[in-house]
């Protein structure tokens, strides 16, 4: 299941980068943020569709903003998603 909620992930952000001009191919462990990839609004976006894709919730005291700065720690925020459902 992580390597499918990996590639999803992969496959959206790369979507995002796309549509703001940037190739699309970053490293798993890149900063989004830092480096410009995604701005303010994509983060908004981003959230959006986590909680609609992977029930990922953000009202939960443990939720680190932090998490969604890379490839790597948006999987790892899925991952518990799914794992909370079961």
């Amino acid at each position: 299941m992580s390597a499918e909620i990996r590639e999803r992930l992969r496959r959206l952000i790369s979507e995002m980068l796309v549509a703001r001009g940037h190739p699309g191919v970053i490293d798993d462990r890149e900063s989004l943020f830092t480096n410009g990839h995604l701005d303010s609004l994509a983060g908004t976006e981003m959230m959006m569709l986590l909680e609609s894709e992977f029930n990922v919730d953000f009202s939960d005291p443990d939720f680190e903003i932090d998490a969604l700065d890379t490839i790597d720690g948006i999987v790892t925020v899925a991952e518990r998603a799914a794992a909370a459902r079961v």
